[in-house]
């Protein structure tokens, strides 16, 4: 549940794969990258700052739809919402601005999940 929600949150941007499966854009310099794996995310929790961006890359061999809680509605923060499964090699982007404590799940797979914490 949040602590606060004074502030919005703003999908950042969904970066694109190029021809060989690498990413391309700003996540290659990304300061908080959360990996999906076969296994599930990797790390499972996260603490960042109001304002600071968060890239989820596809490392699994599946598709991944990066959603926010509760599934399958996406209810507790919707506009933290993939929209789409993307397959292997790629990555989604959300930028956190409201300050709380955000579930996420592969909608794919909601038992593959985590937390973000903004602070």
């Amino acid at each position: 549940m949040p602590l606060s929600e004074e502030n919005e949150s703003v999908r950042e941007s969904e970066v694109m794969k190029n021809k060989d499966g690498g990413m391309m854009g700003s996540s290659l310099s990304a300061k908080h990258v959360v990996k999906y794996t076969d296994t599930g995310f990797v790390p499972t929790a996260l603490e960042i700052a109001s304002g600071e961006t968060v890239t989820f890359v596809n490392e699994s061999g599946s598709d991944m739809w990066i959603a926010s809680g509760t599934h399958p509605a996406h209810e507790i923060l919707p506009e933290f919402d993939q929209m789409k499964g993307t397959p292997k090699g790629s990555a989604y982007s959300f930028t956190f601005i409201r300050v709380g404590t955000w579930k996420f799940h592969d909608h794919f797979n909601p038992s593959a999940n985590g937390t973000v914490t903004v602070k």
